[in-house]
């Protein structure tokens, strides 16, 4: 199971709405995109030690449990890694 930091999914709307700002077309890709990794994360996370690439933004999750996940942000490559470590 996946569940997500109330600021992680905080940063994911206001992605999507960056990109939706700009073009709905690239909104959407982000959008799938994001899927996309976070399904890859929850199918094999040993594979994803902390993070997995998006488009420009990075999935960061832990683990809490063998099979329980917290996504702790989306946050974007230009940002300075690190800022959620209190989330956990």
């Amino acid at each position: 199971m996946i569940e997500f930091h109330e600021l992680a999914l905080a940063e994911a709307r206001q992605a999507q709405g960056w990109y939706a700002d700009r073009s709905e077309r690239v909104a959407l890709r982000f959008r799938g995109q994001l899927d996309d990794a976070i399904a890859r994360v929850a199918a094999s996370p040993e594979r994803f030690p902390k993070l997995s690439e998006g488009i420009q933004y990075i999935v960061v999750f832990c683990r809490r449990d063998d099979s329980n996940l917290l996504v702790l942000a989306i946050a974007h490559t230009s940002q300075g890694s690190g800022y959620w470590a209190d989330r956990a």
